[in-house]
């Protein structure tokens, strides 16, 4: 389980981010930037993973709803 939480500079990704692979994750961006090529959420059947965009910018070459409850 992971939570990461902006609010405010910037986090950059040179590869890919994952939001629920194996288990249950959260990616709350209320101010700031993120930016990855490729976001990756709810990757595999058993996992869950949110992103929840609040404010500030999410950058992504891709962003992929994997086998896994996502939203």
């Amino acid at each position: 389980t992971g939570l990461v939480r902006v609010n405010g500079g910037s986090w950059n990704i040179e590869d890919s981010l994952a939001v629920g692979n194996f288990g249950n994750g959260t990616l709350t961006l209320s101010n700031g930037t993120v930016s990855a090529a490729t976001v990756n959420v709810a990757s595999r059947s058993v996992s869950t993973g949110a992103v929840n965009l609040l404010g500030g910018s999410l950058v992504a070459g891709q962003v992929r709803k994997g086998d896994g409850n996502g939203s």
